[in-house]
């Protein structure tokens, strides 16, 4: 789908925005063919330690422990923000449910999380131990807006906001974003029990 009517934001940052209500995310987008990549944190932050919610015990791990200075408060639409981090030769991605600061330790911050995207993380806790200082990213972030070539869709306001690269003039650029999410979804139980028998 072609976006149309970017204009400049207005505020000195060199974003342009334009509406958009045709998908309720969007994880990709290609500007002049060239593609663009949702805004994201450039250093990366570090997980200190799990943090198990014991009124909920359907999961070993509810959120982790991050230093303050890693990942703020109030972030712009906190709960459409992902974490990404990495163990070994595997990815994590997981949804923010919420940030607020450690009541014991002013110092850090504790990221709840909803639940993740793809392979489920309580089978390797068992593997860890505390501090487990893992990096990871935080991705789809307006804060982080700050890079050419990046973008953010704000399905709140159902805007789309772009920094555009040096050689891209946005009164005639053609962007293009995909609507069509998953065209087949197939799926096993967990990372030990796999699909099999696919021709």
């Amino acid at each position: 789908t072609v976006v149309e009517g970017f204009k400049p934001v207005g505020d000195g940052s060199g974003m342009w925005k334009a509406p958009f209500d045709k998908a309720e995310y969007i994880v990709t987008m290609d500007v002049n063919g060239v593609p663009g990549r949702r805004a994201q944190s450039e250093e990366p932050g570090r997980l200190l330690r799990h943090w198990d919610d014991t009124a909920n015990d359907v999961y070993q791990v509810d959120g982790f422990y991050t230093n303050a200075d890693d990942l703020a408060l109030d972030l712009r639409n906190e709960t459409d923000i992902q974490l990404h981090l990495c163990y070994m030769w595997r990815d994590y991605l997981y949804n923010v449910d919420d940030v607020v600061v450690n009541p014991e330790n002013q110092e850090e911050h504790l990221v709840k999380i909803s639940r993740q995207i793809g392979q489920e993380y309580d089978e390797i806790t068992s593997q860890t131990k505390e501090p487990i200082n893992w990096g990871y990213i935080i991705e789809n972030c307006f804060e982080e807006l700050d890079v050419p070539g990046e973008f953010y869709y704000d399905r709140a306001e159902k805007m789309i906001y772009y920094l555009p690269r040096d050689n891209e003039d946005m009164t005639t650029a053609i962007v293009e974003v995909p609507v069509l999410e998953e065209l087949v979804h197939l799926e096993g139980s967990s990372s030990r029990s796999k699909l099999t028998n696919i021709r």
